[in-house]
């Protein structure tokens, strides 16, 4: 087997498997490969391939379980360092499932879009339906009043959330989607 294929194997690149090589460990022994890489830091492959390395654990480490080897004075710094990896990845978990519950799927978005179309739309048909009877037989300066003040009730309507405007794009929308 050439040093090219161990490394493939190994998920890393040939010359670090040679420089591992040059630290003397036997590199066709895979213990002596996971001793030596558990006495490195860390690292992600950034190109996703290769072998897993078992660090020995058979069962993902709970927050208490990594307190308990951080604190036992009888630690390697290699099982310490496995255990702070461990709490990093545990908060990095964390904080994304924090941001994820914080945002919106396509779906709500895309929702929420169809309520705004559709109240737009029931805006502009209110304009068409109510406007021409509550403006006809007055002067163009009493029409102008009667729309300045349409106008604002429909835009206060738009901007208040709770408003009987919404709920009738509510019961709309509802009975579109039956």
């Amino acid at each position: 087997q050439t040093l090219k294929q161990r490394a493939e194997e190994l998920g890393m690149t040939r010359d670090v498997l040679a420089k591992i090589r040059g630290k003397g460990v036997d590199i066709y022994d895979d213990e002596a490969v996971k001793k030596y890489r558990n006495g490195q830091r860390l690292r992600v492959s950034s190109h996703g391939k290769g072998k897993d390395i078992d660090l020995g654990f058979t069962t993902p480490m709970t927050l208490d379980d990594i307190e308990a080897i951080i604190n036992s004075p009888q630690a390697d710094y290699a099982t310490v360092r496995t255990a702070k990896e461990q709490l990093n990845a545990l908060l990095s978990a964390q904080k994304l499932r924090r941001e994820m519950a914080e945002s919106f799927s396509a779906d709500e978005v895309k929702a929420r879009d169809t309520a705004i179309g559709a109240a737009m739309r029931m805006a502009v048909m209110r304009i068409e339906t109510d406007l021409p009877g509550q403006c006809e037989g007055l002067s163009a300066t009493k029409m102008k009043g009667v729309m300045r003040a349409f106008a604002t009730q429909l835009l206060n309507d738009l901007a208040d959330a709770q408003s009987p405007f919404w709920q009738n794009v509510e019961k709309v929308k509802d009975a579109a989607g039956k």
